[in-house]
């Protein structure tokens, strides 16, 4: 059995791979600081990572979700039409939704 990579975190469901750390760490994603061992210059990396995939994960969640390309196509050529445009006063469609 040969080990191809390692998982280095896990984060919900997204998984971070020791090649990626790798990966960033030569390349200077952030660069050493005077003084850092490897060992500790990599676990900064890679809590910059997981840092980086919470953050995102929370801004999916309150941001919310992109609208539908085929919902904006649709709007666009007039089957999206707001209340006014279809003769309905605001007042009669929020009695809709109660």
């Amino acid at each position: 059995m040969t080990i191809l990579d390692r998982i280095a975190a896990v984060v919900g469901d997204e998984i971070i791979l020791d090649s990626e750390v790798d990966r960033l760490m030569a390349v200077g994603f952030n660069p050493r600081h005077p003084g850092e061992t490897e060992r500790q210059h990599r676990d900064r990396v890679l809590e910059e990572l997981i840092t980086d995939l919470v953050r995102e994960r929370q801004l999916r969640r309150t941001a919310g979700l992109p609208p539908d390309p085929k919902e904006v196509d649709a709007g666009s050529r007039g089957g999206g039409a707001c209340a006014e445009e279809r003769g309905e006063s605001f007042d009669s469609v929020l009695r809709g939704r109660m």
